[in-house]
């Protein structure tokens, strides 16, 4: 079970790296066409639309590194030897 949750979690943090990543290179684009140029720079819909994409992964992660604090706990609550939630 712990493995995968540990693997689950590396998932979504990889996603959420990736959506970083896409953030900051469209925060540092630069558009060949003046008129998408003009609309993003007041309007920066793809810059919202990123920052709620990370928003939402973050909440993901959030919530696998919870699914696996929750095993945990159950583990202890069981007296079961700790070492078995090591990766």
């Amino acid at each position: 079970k712990f493995a995968k949750l540990r693997e689950a979690l590396n998932t979504e943090q990889r996603r959420l790296d990736v959506l970083q990543r896409e953030l900051s290179l469209a925060q540092i684009q630069n558009y060949s066409d003046p008129n998408v140029a003009m609309r993003e720079q007041f309007d920066r819909t793809e810059i919202k639309k990123r920052t709620a994409d990370i928003d939402q992964q973050k909440a993901l992660v959030d919530s696998a590194k919870q699914a696996i604090a929750d095993l945990e706990e159950e583990l202890r609550k069981k007296g079961l030897p700790a070492g078995w939630s090591a990766p």
